[in-house]
């Protein structure tokens, strides 16, 4: 039902480059934190163990183990990253395990290919 991201944070340089405009600055960009479904109907028919609403967050959820309650997040997650590299529906990507990335997921449409974890 909703995106949870960061927006365009802020117009500003790449990291570490300052004579290079981010993806963000230029409006191809964008970070994503989670997301949020709202509750699902009453007659609605759920998966076992299955919530009515809930939140997948990348802070939280991206290293969710194996066998919690949490690890369809983490699946949600990382398939969400796998299919928009695989459909070429954004082409750089950034997440967890990068600096500065532990609590959202980077997508944009930069000229060139990266994924960054």
């Amino acid at each position: 039902d909703r995106i949870l991201h960061f927006g365009s944070r802020a117009c500003r340089t790449i990291r570490g480059n300052k004579k290079r405009l981010s993806e963000h600055a230029l409006g191809n960009a964008i970070d994503i934190s989670g997301f949020e479904w709202s509750r699902a109907k009453p007659d609605r028919a759920l998966p076992e163990g299955g919530e009515r609403a809930f939140t997948v967050s990348v802070k939280e959820h991206w290293t969710a183990a194996a066998g919690s309650a949490a690890e369809p997040h983490r699946r949600f997650l990382r398939a969400l990253v796998e299919r928009t590299l695989d459909e070429d529906i954004f082409r750089g990507v950034i997440g967890p395990g990068r600096e500065g990335h532990a609590d959202h997921l980077h997508f944009d449409v930069a000229p060139w290919d990266y994924e960054l974890f």
